[in-house]
């Protein structure tokens, strides 16, 4: 069996070899190799140290350094010239925008975090508190997190605003409420 792969290609087979194999084997390029470098500040200008860079949807990620820089590298289809980049750290906003990747096959993007307010909560039924639901904010911005074994959620939201947040979970039915 080969599977083919080169330093800055992703092929999409894998195919067993014969010995009377009659003919060339095709290969589709599907992605190639690419890096999102940058800082992630505060409102002021300050750098932020300990966000989590995640590419997605491949889930290749990396935390800002002290001086807030950081350098992620991924797979970018080819079909495609810019790449989602999501920024996570407790306290903060969450944030999900698309960063061009240039014909050197990098991007560039600076990172101005925004403070958040802390919603905490509990889920829970008739039978008592619910693990593993997911807590979703609709609307703009949007945030989600899931229920611990004691059914606890924090969720990092936007300061000074009314939101609807959604429970779901599998085998129960989704319930919507409102928080101010």
């Amino acid at each position: 069996t080969i599977t083919a792969t080169e330093e800055d290609w992703v092929l999409p087979e894998t195919r067993r070899l014969r010995a009377n194999d009659p003919g060339p084997m095709r290969w589709q390029l599907i992605a190639v190799a690419c890096g999102v470098h940058g800082h992630t500040i505060d409102p002021d200008g300050r750098p932020v140290e300990g966000v989590s860079v995640e590419l997605a949807p491949r889930g290749r990620s990396c935390v800002s350094s002290r001086d807030g820089s950081f350098t992620v590298q991924g797979w970018l289809p080819v079909d495609n010239d810019t790449v989602a980049v999501a920024f996570t750290k407790e306290g903060w906003l969450s944030d999900m925008f698309r960063v061009r990747i240039g014909p050197d096959r990098q991007g560039t993007v600076e990172m101005r975090l925004r403070p958040g307010a802390r919603v905490i909560g509990m889920v829970y039924t008739n039978r008592g508190t619910l693990p593993h639901a997911t807590v979703k904010v609709l609307g703009s911005p949007a945030a989600t997190a899931g229920t611990d074994v004691d059914g606890n959620y924090v969720l990092w939201v936007q300061p000074n605003t009314s939101l609807v947040l959604e429970v779901s979970h599998p085998g129960h039915r989704s319930v919507q409420r409102c928080v101010s």
